[in-house]
């Protein structure tokens, strides 16, 4: 299965294991974050090409309606400018919505592969969204393994101990894709250390718990296959996450939540 898909999937499991109040609330909150231009917003306060990406995935993850039209009409304009993450994240919204043709998202994941550096993870993690989606199969396949093979093999004169733990994920899914063994055992193996007594995942030695990190292990866990152990601490960490405003956040003494932790919150909730 596509990761995109594989991510959806599992944060729809989590909105079904939530009652339809919750679920209700949760979907007022994602909707009022909604601008009137089309798109969401991020921690300012003004649309935001990467939380709009995760907006509409949790959207979907709850069958919710919301301003499609508006939504696209926003990332057409937006994609002129849009770099980086943003013209990933605004190129994976407008392909899946059929606003975007085949041949042009394919120019730009051309371009993008001779752009993303060997040690930039996180948008090879994204950028393999795209490549799932253009690509035949075992071509993607290929491609993702050889791009994870250029990354692990650069990661592997790192100071392991260094990485945050998004990225020690992503080097850990990156392995698993690509056959790695050796790789996979030692990103497993800092995962684990990164787990804290009191509920969650720190993002380094010594820091406390938040919700990215608990989620993204959670989810590289489960799909590579292992058994995810989850704590009652672990779960109260997550419930205390989701804050007044309706909204999940980094962490229960952040009262002010956005768009990309609620993903992350059902997400983590999926893996359950």
């Amino acid at each position: 299965m596509q990761l995109i898909k594989e991510m959806e999937a599992l944060a729809a499991r989590g909105v079904g294991g939530l009652n339809s109040d919750a679920a209700g609330e949760l979907t007022a909150a994602i909707l009022r974050c909604q601008q009137s231009g089309g798109g969401f917003c991020g921690l300012d306060g003004k649309p935001d090409l990467y939380y709009t990406f995760f907006a509409r995935l949790s959207l979907n993850a709850l069958g919710a309606e919301y301003d499609c039209p508006g939504l696209i009409r926003w990332l057409k304009a937006e994609l002129k400018t849009a770099v980086g993450v943003d013209r990933v994240c605004a190129e994976l919204i407008l392909l899946q919505e059929g606003a975007r043709s085949k041949m042009a998202a394919l120019m730009f994941l051309i371009r993008s592969l001779f752009r993303v550096g060997a040690v930039d993870s996180y948008k090879l993690f994204l950028t393999a969204f795209l490549m799932e989606q253009l690509l035949p199969s075992r071509l993607s396949a290929f491609l993702i393994k050889r791009a994870g093979t250029a990354t692990l093999k650069q990661r592997a004169h790192t100071d392991f101990n260094s990485l945050c733990t998004p990225r020690a994920a992503v080097c850990a899914l990156l392995a698993h894709r690509t056959g790695d063994q050796k790789m996979q055992e030692r990103m497993t193996e800092l995962l684990r250390q990164r787990h804290l007594a009191s509920g969650g995942y720190a993002s380094a030695a010594g820091a406390r718990a938040d919700l990215l990190s608990t989620a993204v292990v959670l989810f590289v866990t489960r799909i590579s296959g292992q058994s995810v152990d989850v704590s009652a601490k672990d779960c109260a960490f997550m419930e205390l996450c989701w804050q007044d405003d309706g909204l999940f956040s980094p962490a229960p003494d952040q009262t002010d939540g956005d768009l990309e932790h609620t993903f992350y919150g059902l997400l983590a909730l999926g893996c359950l």
